[in-house]
């Protein structure tokens, strides 16, 4: 479910979502912090249990989902680019959920 909204939400065109932006009075920019939550959930529940991916299986498929996802802004989006730093907001969210799953919250 995570994966279709993030797909359907990176190929929205530009107007819609700076508009859905401002809507909200964010005083910085919601994608930003939105593919970096959505990364770091998504990679907490592929290396967390049940599943247990390899961290480099996690992370791989962070980097080729975010280039992916980039990719085909280029390509299909309305007013829309890709961007070498929204990959790397994306494989530092998948970072974060993979520590979050290898490390205790509470020593």
């Amino acid at each position: 479910m995570l994966l279709i909204l993030f797909l359907v939400g990176t190929q929205m065109p530009g107007h819609s979502r700076n508009a859905l932006e401002a809507s909200l009075h964010a005083p910085f920019p919601l994608s930003k912090l939105a593919h970096f939550c959505m990364f770091a959930t998504m990679a907490v529940l592929a290396s967390g249990q049940p599943l247990r991916w390899p961290v480099a299986g996690v992370l791989l498929g962070a980097l080729a989902l975010g280039v992916l996802t980039e990719v085909l802004q280029v390509l299909v989006a309305i007013e829309r680019e890709g961007s070498v730093r929204d990959v790397a907001i994306d494989v530092a969210g998948a970072v974060s959920g993979v520590l979050l799953t290898r490390r205790p919250l509470v020593a």
